[in-house]
């Protein structure tokens, strides 16, 4: 539902937070929460049939919040990605997300069913 635009504030917040200290300036962040439900008012369907990543992103782009996006296709791009300020947003159609609340990791539903959740990645380890 929400998480692609969660994700993706978040992702721009990272971005100027990093931007803003690298050039010792100070940074504006986005409150996912005011622009999540600006974005309801606009679209009330939204909340019942979720926000893709690609839709989110395409509507950042018109609203000038992001200036673009491209596709990371390695490690090492998303490391030269992250090293450059760029966070990455990516996703998962089967993840066990009680799981993952409960223990901090990342297991597949064993279910078999689908349950999509967007990931906002600012580093690595």
């Amino acid at each position: 539902m929400a998480c692609s635009r969660y994700g993706a504030l978040h992702a721009i917040n990272a971005q100027n937070k990093a931007v803003a200290e690298r050039d010792g300036m100070r940074t504006y962040e986005y409150n996912p929460e005011v622009m999540w439900e600006n974005y309801l008012k606009l679209n009330a369907m939204a909340e019942w049939e979720g926000a893709t990543l690609q839709s989110s992103l395409d509507q950042m782009v018109e609203l000038s919040l992001i200036t673009g996006y491209t596709r990371i296709r390695s490690q090492e791009d998303m490391k030269a990605s992250l090293l450059a300020f760029k966070p990455i947003l990516t996703g998962s159609q089967n993840g066990d997300w009680s799981y993952v609340r409960d223990y901090k990791s990342y297991r597949l539903r064993s279910d078999g069913r689908i349950v999509g959740h967007i990931f906002c990645i600012v580093g690595f380890d």
